[in-house]
């Protein structure tokens, strides 16, 4: 359950534990865990306390991805976030940092095919139930989902990473 999300033939597949005491008509399997990379974001904001924050306006936070002293290196900080994937993906977020608005923006790891007209993971937009005329659009409109969304996956920070080991790996 810990590589979650799968995908199989590029579309979601959403796994839960057994729960021999809930029939399967009433099973919901609308949530799954997805590493979500939080990119341009201010070194002193990039904490556990600052990602706890982000993830759990987002869903339930199941990790920040922080080295053993609570500070995150590199070039975003990684939350994993249990999210509702019938909703669209969020984009970014402004947060307010001593009276000024900085945009942060998201990066989803592992996710499959999703729609680019509404931003939902649960369907492609060649089945995007959303108006067909809120999806037609001129060439010249900024599309508010698409492909940028995508994150390369990163490797899990271990207890003791620290920048140090990141540049001997380097060499």
């Amino acid at each position: 359950m810990e590589g979650r999300p799968w995908s199989f033939d590029r579309q979601i597949l959403v796994l839960k534990d057994f729960d021999g005491e809930i029939p399967p008509s009433q099973m919901d399997f609308s949530f799954s865990p997805i590493w979500i990379q939080v990119h341009d974001m201010p070194l002193l904001c990039m904490t556990k306390g600052v990602g706890s924050r982000i993830g759990e306006s987002m869903g339930v936070l199941e990790d920040v991805d922080v080295a053993g002293d609570g500070e995150g290196w590199g070039r975003c900080l990684r939350i994993r976030v249990v999210i509702d994937i019938t909703k669209p993906l969020e984009r970014g977020r402004s947060l307010q940092l001593e009276g000024k608005h900085v945009w942060v923006s998201f990066r989803y790891e592992k996710i499959p095919l999703f729609c680019f007209n509404c931003g939902r993971i649960v369907h492609s937009s060649k089945g995007c139930p959303v108006k067909q005329s809120l999806r037609s659009s001129s060439s010249t409109a900024v599309k508010e989902w698409g492909i940028w969304l995508r994150a390369d996956d990163l490797k899990r920070r271990s207890g003791d990473y620290n920048i140090v080991n990141t540049i001997n790996d380097a060499n």
